[in-house]
Order: C-alpha cells, then structure tokens, then sequence
C-alpha cells in the first residue's frame, strides 16, 4: 500500500489537464519499460500495453483531469489524501492508474502468467475522444474493466446511457422597450418551451436538463436572442429518440405560433449501454464471486454518467 500511495502522490505531482497529458503519458511509458512490459503510443497518443500473448481482458483508465489541475499539492492527513485546497486532488483518474500499474508490477513479480491489457486514455473528461480514436487493431481482449467510479469498492456498473447534447438560438428581433409591437420578443418562445417540455426524468431510463440559457444584451431593449444548451440522456436509444422527436416538434410548432427561427444543433456524444446479455451476466456472477473472496460487497449499479467504457462497448468489447 505505501508503494500505491508513493506512486499515486508521484502521479497528482504531473500536470495533465485535458489537452496536456504528455509528460504523463511518458513517465508511463518509461515506467512500463523500465519494468520490461510492452507498451506504445498510438497515433492518438493513448498508452496501450500488453502482458503476455494470449489476453483475455484489458484494464482501462484515463490520463486527463479536470482543471484546476495545476502544480497539484498533494497532502496526508490521517486515511485521506488531499490536495491544499487550492486545486483539485487528481484521483479522478490517478487512484486508478496508479492501481493498475502497481497491481501490474506487483503480478510481474509472481510470475504466475497471467495475460492482459492495459489502456490509458486521453481527453476523457471533454468527450472520451482518447476511446474514440484508439487504435482498436491492437486489442485482443473482447471483456474490459473501465476504472472510472466515484462509487465504493465492489460496485459494479452495468448500465450507462447514450448521451446527445443540443444548442438552441432562438431568433427574434429586437428592440427599444418602448417599441414592443415593432420587436420579437424571444422570452415569449422561452416560456413557451419552458412550460411544454418536460425537465428532470421524462420516465425511468430517460433524462432531459436544460443547463444553460444565455439572452439579452441591456436592461431597456427586448430581447431579441437566446442561446440554450442542454441534453437528453437514456439508457434505451429509441427513448432518446423519441424525446428528442417530441422536442423538436414543440420547437418547430413554436417557431410557426411566433414567427421566430430557431436553430437546432443535436450531437450525439456517447453511446450508451445495458448489460443484459447471458454472456454479461455471466461475467457479472464470477466478478461478484471474485470480489466476496476479497471481502469486499459487490453491487450491481446503473449509472447516469458517461465514461470511455461506453466508447468501449460501442466497439464491441464488454467494458464495465
């Protein structure tokens, strides 16, 4: 455990906000050389390695954090680590990296023959763009481990939704406030889909937030102007769909009752999953065994988040 936590504190001590996991990519590399596993680069600049020649899973975390991720002080006090306050602490994902590579070093010295992958990601955090482009030619593995939980030991997640964000700029036409006939005033289509689209969860497997809304320039003009972004997540993709579908029905009916333009940007970001398989449930079974030998409560959980084992399961392996 002191060897996990010198390695970890070494880790919180590389910078690597999305966008700059350079150097850490490379402390990696050379520490899996140094130890004599193979590891590269792809053309993306994800990490991947392999022990032995026959893999069965690969383990994967990612590189990136979020910011402030700078010049990160990590501190001890009592069980818990921490950083000064001043920034974020980085174990989203560094607790899991550097259990993966201390594990790794750790069966090396066994020399029991186990064979396996690892992946290291790249730009997680803003849209898992480092699972995205990974060279998939390099993995064997068809089961995969994705580290990336807030949730306590032993939980295991068997669902996480497909993910599509949108943007929205309502155009109206703006205008002195005492001019209010001349002008479009876009709160009126504003409060019109704020009353008419349901907010929150639309049924069991679906969410629709509005996050953001952005509009109006002075205190005496009408707005002419709106910018909204928000998202739908579900873990079926026809309830997406079909949210998505009702949603820009609304807005093209509003846009005729106003005669307004509002223009609509829909992005799919992730694809999403739901283990149900008889395959997946037999994985899930020897893992829960695995983990009640390790005294550890192991409990199936859905989550609402989006991590690099959805790009993962899109590719065909069976990532939790």
């Amino acid at each position: 455990m002191k060897k996990l936590i010198n390695l970890f504190i070494s880790l919180c001590h590389i910078d690597s906000p999305t966008g700059e996991e350079e150097k850490i990519a490379n402390y990696i590399l050379d520490y899996f050389k140094k130890i004599k596993i193979f590891a590269k680069k792809d053309k993306f600049g994800n990490i991947y390695a392999r022990i032995g020649d026959n893999p069965k899973l690969f383990l994967s975390a990612h590189l990136d954090t979020v910011e402030p991720g700078r010049n990160i002080k990590p501190k001890i006090k009592g069980e818990y680590i921490t950083s000064d306050g001043k920034t974020i602490l980085g174990a989203d994902n560094k607790v899991a990296v550097a259990t993966i590579i201390q594990a790794t070093k750790e069966l090396i010295k066994e020399k029991n023959n186990l064979s396996f992958e690892i992946i290291f990601t790249l730009s997680e955090e803003i849209g898992n763009y480092g699972a995205i482009n990974f060279d998939y030619k390099l993995l064997k593995s068809k089961i995969g481990f994705c580290f990336d939980s807030s949730n306590p030991l032993g939980t295991i997640i068997t669902a996480s939704p497909f993910y599509e964000r949108f943007d929205l700029k309502i155009i109206g036409l703006e205008d002195h406030a005492s001019l209010p006939d001349q002008a479009k005033n876009v709160l009126y289509p504003l409060k019109e889909i704020l009353n008419n689209q349901k907010l929150g969860k639309i049924d069991s497997f679906t969410l629709f937030n509005i996050g953001k809304i952005q509009g109006g320039y002075v205190r005496n003009t009408i707005p002419g102007e709106i910018i909204i972004n928000g998202e739908i997540r579900s873990f079926f993709e026809k309830n997406l769909i079909k949210t998505k579908n009702k949603f820009i029905k609304l807005l093209e009916k509003i846009e005729k009752k106003y005669q307004i333009k509002i223009e609509k940007d829909f992005v799919r970001e992730n694809p999403g999953y739901f283990h149900k398989s008889k395959q997946a449930k037999q994985i899930i079974n020897k893992l829960k065994k695995i983990l009640k030998d390790l005294k550890l409560n192991p409990k199936e959980k859905v989550a609402w988040g989006v991590s690099d084992a959805n790009i993962f399961n899109d590719k065909k392996p069976i990532s939790f």
